[in-house]
């Protein structure tokens, strides 16, 4: 599978920086840029830009683009799918597409930090009893994937060149690797438990240990240092918390100070969220997500994908198809599960197959995944 992307649509009035790319990285994509719709340099405040992969239910995304009046196909197909019960993980639904892959792996690779909602962490996070580590959100695990490493083995090194400009150009900290960043409200202690995830256990390439936080509230924070010795934590616990609540409210975030945080004190210009959902869509009620670059699957439809996948289970894929309509999950919150019109498009960026295209949402005025502004 190669790679080849190809700017669709763009809105200028909604980007305000375009950071250029490589000429390692033009292979790809030969008049692209990276597009910011917030300049954090300006609003001393990091820029968190979230990240999903969607794919339609049953249908598939065929009409153009950009139709012949100006209108966007997009906001026309029905039931954009996250998660389907009972085959829980984005990898399904990505069904290995290369160019979601590959805007993963960089969006980990050009950020300075990974954001990650504590469930996701302890489903995906935590190493396995059959010993299998834990995953974490850093290129280096992307660019190892088949069909990655089979579209380009100079992935990290086209990678590393980006991250370099854009240091240059003051959008990049003198990190090597983004931070991992798990965010609980609660701070409760879970089975598995949070503080076994491998972000807070493992190495880097280069020996160093894995530069990983806890955006918590002052309760939670209360409760993790209370066993953070029980895994080893103890001498690094107090580095490691993000302690962020309201004065009367020490049960609760207080999320919309957390950008300013990141910015000044961590030294974090840009920052990818991974979801899930929930800590998604508590981010946009703060108003602390400007952007969505997400990556919607044009073909095959989510029942194809199921039906042809040769490692699912024919018990568990027969279980899940009989009762499909009622096991896959909408991402948006509306009745036929279409994007809201209220959520702007700010760019398409389409690859070669036609296979999915990467689109960039202004989400400044959205509070809920309805369209509520």
């Amino acid at each position: 599978m190669k790679l080849k992307h190809s700017g669709i649509f763009h809105d200028e009035n909604r980007i305000k920086v375009k950071i250029p790319f490589t000429e390692g990285m033009k292979k790809f994509h030969h008049d692209g840029n990276f597009p910011i719709i917030t300049d954090p340099l300006k609003t001393k405040k990091t820029a968190i830009i979230g990240m999903f992969i969607l794919r339609p239910a049953d249908s598939i995304w065929s009409e153009p683009y950009v139709r012949k009046d100006g209108s966007l196909s997009i906001y026309d197909v029905e039931h954009w799918i996250f998660n389907i019960d009972g085959l829980s993980g984005g990898g399904i639904i990505a069904n290995s597409n290369v160019m979601d892959g590959y805007r993963l792996a960089m969006q980990y690779a050009i950020t300075d930090a990974v954001i990650v909602g504590s469930s996701t962490v302890i489903n995906d996070g935590v190493p396995g009893k059959d010993g299998s580590p834990g995953y974490m959100w850093l290129p280096q695990f992307c660019a190892e994937w088949p069909h990655l490493k089979a579209a380009d083995p100079n992935m990290m090194k086209r990678f590393k060149e980006q991250r370099k400009l854009m240091q240059e150009l003051g959008y990049a900290s003198n990190r090597e690797y983004p931070a991992q960043i798990v965010v609980t409200q609660s701070g409760k202690r879970t089975d598995p438990d949070l503080l076994s995830a491998s972000v807070f256990h493992e190495k880097l390439p280069d020996g160093s240990p894995v530069e990983a936080y806890i955006v918590t509230s002052q309760i939670g924070a209360e409760k993790i240092k209370e066993r953070a010795e029980e895994y080893n934590l103890g001498d690094r616990i107090d580095k490691i918390l993000i302690t962020i609540s309201h004065r009367d409210n020490p049960d609760k975030l207080d999320l919309p100070k957390l950008p300013g945080i990141l910015f000044k004190e961590y030294n974090i210009i840009l920052a990818n969220h991974d979801g899930g959902k929930k800590v998604l869509k508590a981010f946009c009620q703060a108003g602390i997500i400007d952007q969505f670059n997400f990556t919607f699957a044009r073909k095959p439809s989510l029942r194809e994908v199921v039906e042809n996948n040769p490692d699912i289970e024919s018990r568990i894929k027969k279980l899940v198809l009989n009762n499909f309509q009622e096991r896959f999950i909408d991402f948006f919150d509306t009745p036929t599960g279409k994007i809201p019109k209220s959520f702007p498009v700010a760019e398409i960026i389409s690859d070669e197959p036609d296979e999915a295209a990467v689109v960039v949402l202004d989400t400044r005025k959205i509070k809920s995944f309805g369209g509520e502004q």
